[in-house]
């Protein structure tokens, strides 16, 4: 084979194993569908500029979930009251919120301590932001509620339920979220080695075309 062929076997390796490598190195995510029971946000009867302006209730949220591998259930439980607010630029900073966060499916079992961190209005439905340890390793999650309704059957917006009297509520189930996984450790030696790998031949393309 000749210095070009080799060249070029040594180009198309290098690419295909960094790629590889490059893809392994990237996270995963667990995908949420609906949720059997619905979250509730009441009003403070404060105003929407205030740093309590809803009450959350969130109490304990499951459902199917897919890690893009196979389909299970997760589970989502609030240990605590939360309060958000006050709006800022339709961002509400969420108060008080911690819980827990579990995905189950066959033999995984991943679980993680959940912080929140606020709740966004109007994206077009609200949704929930924070982060979630897992293992010392830290990722963030989000999801969204379909839209909130009172009860009777009207359309709210988180606003308008803080700029409502006191005790006003609108409830909705999850309609969708995303939990970034960490990668696990064995997936991140297997893809530092194939970037080794496609090091090695770097070096050797170097050598043979000088």
């Amino acid at each position: 084979m000749t210095k070009t062929l080799k060249a070029l076997a040594l180009v198309a390796a290098l690419a295909f194993f960094t790629s590889i490598g490059t893809s392994l190195a990237k996270a995963d995510q667990i995908t949420l569908g609906n949720s059997n029971q619905s979250a509730t946000i009441t009003s403070t009867g404060h105003g929407s500029n205030s740093t309590d302006a809803v009450n959350l209730n969130l109490g304990t949220l499951s459902g199917i979930a897919y890690d893009g591998t196979t389909v299970g259930t997760f589970t989502l439980v609030t240990n605590s009251a939360m309060t958000a607010g006050p709006d800022n630029q339709n961002i509400y900073d969420i108060s008080g919120g911690t819980g827990t966060f579990t995905f189950v499916s066959g033999s995984t079992d991943i679980s993680g301590a959940v912080t929140f961190t606020n709740l966004v209005d109007g994206v077009p439905d609200p949704e929930f932001n924070g982060t979630w340890d897992v293992d010392g390793s830290v990722q963030n999650f989000d999801f969204t509620l379909a839209d909130l309704v009172n009860q009777y059957g009207d359309s709210c917006t988180v606003t308008s339920i803080a700029n409502s009297a006191a005790g006003t509520s609108c409830s909705s189930v999850i309609s969708s979220g995303e939990f970034v996984t960490p990668e696990p450790a064995s997936l991140t030696l297997f893809g530092l080695g194939l970037i080794g790998i496609a090091l090695m031949f770097r070096r050797r393309l170097v050598g043979s075309v000088s």
